[in-house]
């Protein structure tokens, strides 16, 4: 998914855009944003439209992709999200006991002892 989707999200802008690749994992059509057909330029004018005419569609489509982006895609979410993939495919791989993982902060100075100073 482009970065400027979830950047537009952010600071609390609807998205308009196409169904393609992971844009729709982000965009909630009608909630967050509207979602068109590929080259379907004609509604991707129409939303576009609709939404520049509606400043209180505006307010709240944007409240909602902030949320959302908060709510799904920060670093803390994605970092649980990921671990608990790992997990469960150590648990599904026959592990009895999944291993919890180390924090960052304890495996960063061993990789860097190992590079030369500049």
């Amino acid at each position: 998914m482009p970065n400027s989707v979830l950047e537009a999200m952010a600071t609390g802008l609807p998205v308009v855009a196409t169904r393609h690749g992971g844009i729709p994992e982000a965009v909630e059509h009608g909630r967050t944003g509207f979602l068109v057909a590929e080259e379907d330029h004609v509604g991707l004018a129409n939303a576009m439209q609709l939404i520049t005419r509606s400043p209180g569609l505006l307010k709240k489509m944007g409240a909602r992709a902030h949320a959302t982006v908060v709510e799904r895609f920060e670093q803390d979410t994605q970092i649980d999200q990921l671990e608990s993939f790992y997990e469960e495919a150590i648990s599904l791989n026959g592990a009895s006991v999944p291993m919890k993982s180390k924090p960052v902060a304890q495996l960063a100075p061993r990789f860097a002892e190992g590079l030369p100073a500049k």
